[in-house]
């Protein structure tokens, strides 16, 4: 194989990653804006929509519900009451979209994780926070 041939061949799979990337995120984005309205319900109201959207999107560990700060519900395990900054310090919530990159967490140590912000208009210190599979 030529050197022209193989640069050709990275050029294609840099394309394809970068396309790929490009529509998991736009997808990811748009089921969280289904989802931003339930920020507005208790945990028991939301969590069967909320567990099915992570079931159904591709490779999300998990959604949680965040109201005034707290996340209050997990499609994972449910009701919950922690303080977002307590689970993930870095995030700035007054952000529209803010990410961090994790070495792991508290459930799979040994696991990179991309846990992603996404902040609800109508309330303050509210949204969905979602951890997508790595």
């Amino acid at each position: 194989m030529s050197w022209h041939q193989r640069n050709a061949k990275y050029d294609t799979l840099t394309s394809n990653i970068q396309n790929y990337i490009e529509s998991f995120f736009a997808d990811l984005e748009t089921t969280t804006n289904t989802l931003q309205p339930l920020v507005k319900d208790t945990c028991s109201q939301a969590s069967a929509q909320l567990t099915s959207s992570a079931a159904f999107s591709l490779n999300v560990r998990a959604f949680l519900l965040v109201k005034d700060g707290i996340a209050f519900c997990s499609s994972a395990t449910g009701s919950m009451n922690t303080p977002l900054q307590q689970l993930v310090p870095v995030l700035d919530m007054t952000k529209d979209i803010d990410m961090d990159l994790q070495p792991g967490t508290p459930m799979m140590p040994n696991k990179p994780a991309i846990l992603i912000w996404y902040r609800n208009h109508s309330l303050q210190n509210s949204g969905v926070f979602c951890h997508p599979e790595c």
